[in-house]
Order: C-alpha cells, then sequence, then structure tokens
C-alpha cells in the first residue's frame, strides 16, 4: 500500500512577502522590521510588537490596510503553489495572525492555512492580546499528520521552522538567513522554487511531470 503525501509549507518568506516588513516600511518605525529570522523566542517578538502597536496608537484595521496595500505573494509563489495542488495535498502551518491573513488570502487563491489569532478592544480597535493556536504548532502539526498514515515534506525559512522540517520526513530550508542555514547544515537549503520543486519530487517520489 502507498503512503499519502502532504506539503507543509510556512507563510512569510516562502509564500508571502513578510507582513511586519511591510508596516515597518509604511510607518517608518524599524524595530518592527524585526522577524523571526532574528529573533528565536516568538513571545519576546510578540510582546515588543504590541508595545510598538500601543505606543503609536496603530489599530488592526490600520494594519490591515497597510497589509491590503503592500503585502503580495512572492514572484513564482501562487504558481508553485497550484503546481503542488495538482499533485497533493498542501496546508500551510505559520505563525502568522488569521486577521492579518483576511486582506490577502484571495491572492494565494484560499489555501489551507493554520494559524494564529488577536484579541482587538472592540471599541478602540487596539490589539490587546495574541493567541497562540498550540505551542510548538507546527511540528506538532506534522507529528499528527505523520501519526495519521501522511508522508510530510517541510520547508520554511526561520527559527520557528526548524522544529517541524525535522519533524518531518523530509525538508529544506527555503531562502534561510545564513546566520540559520548554516546554524543547521543537516537541514538541505534552496532558493528557488524550482529547486523547491525537485526536492518534493524526490523526497516524495512524484512523477518527474512538468
Amino acid at each position: 500500500m502507498t503512503t499519502p503525501s502532504l506539503v507543509a509549507l510556512d507563510m512569510e518568506g516562502v509564500l508571502l512577502e513578510e507582513v511586519w516588513l511591510a508596516i515597518a516600511a509604511h510607518t517608518g518605525i524599524e524595530k518592527l522590521r524585526l522577524t523571526t529570522r532574528d529573533v528565536s523566542d516568538y513571545d519576546e517578538l510578540m510582546r515588543m510588537r504590541l508595545d510598538i502597536l500601543d505606543s503609536h496608537r496603530l489599530t488592526l484595521a490600520d494594519l490591515q490596510a497597510v497589509i491590503a496595500k503592500s503585502v503580495k505573494p512572492l514572484p513564482g509563489a501562487v504558481d508553485f503553489l497550484n503546481w503542488i495542488r495538482r499533485r497533493l495535498p498542501v496546508v500551510i502551518l505559520s505563525d502568522i495572525f488569521m486577521e492579518f491573513v483576511q486582506p490577502v488570502v484571495h491572492l494565494m487563491e484560499y489555501p489551507t492555512i493554520l494559524g494564529n489569532s488577536l484579541t482587538v478592544d472592540p471599541d478602540s480597535g487596539m490589539i490587546t492580546k495574541y493567541h497562540i493556536r498550540q505551542r510548538d504548532g507546527k511540528r506538532k502539526a506534522v507529528q499528527a499528520l505523520r501519526d495519521i498514515g501522511y508522508t510530510v515534506f517541510a520547508a520554511g525559512d526561520s527559527y520557528n521552522d526548524l522544529t517541524m522540517i525535522k519533524e518531518a520526513d523530509a525538508g529544506a530550508l527555503f531562502r534561510a538567513p545564513e546566520h540559520i542555514a548554516s546554524a543547521h547544515p543537516d537541514i538541505r537549503t534552496c532558493s528557488e522554487y524550482s529547486e523547491l520543486k525537485n526536492l518534493i519530487q524526490s523526497s516524495l517520489r512524484l512523477p518527474l511531470a512538468a
């Protein structure tokens, strides 16, 4: 019996432009340029972000307007995603907040996304809390998919993708910063969608069709 296969992907930096970089560029707040590529402790990063948003009185609606205007899928990302969808199930495992995805998910043709969520004050529109769906959720999602019989290929670009890549049957770092890639020489790396396609095909033994 052939084991079914599935691809699990990070979103920002792999398929979508970085949301916080767009917000930083729009607002001119340099510290908002820090992402999970730079800071390994996600809670530390989010506490800093929420403090900055509060001090500048930036609401969720403000951020969604920036995202709708400025954030796009990376060049070639939608074609790559559709290439996978013609062959295999694909799920996006992301730390992105679903409230941030709403303005742009249609540009990616509505993939399945498992992300996090926000609490917003109904009067002020300010973000008051962030909610992590599950701690180490990317790894645990891959583990659960394997537990129900899937062979999983996982790819991401940041610190918070490492455990899911290592949990998967096969995987790769995609366009990861050098300091992350060099610290994890056991994980394969690539920088083009064509390379990632080849890794998926070879790892999951897919037909070599275009």
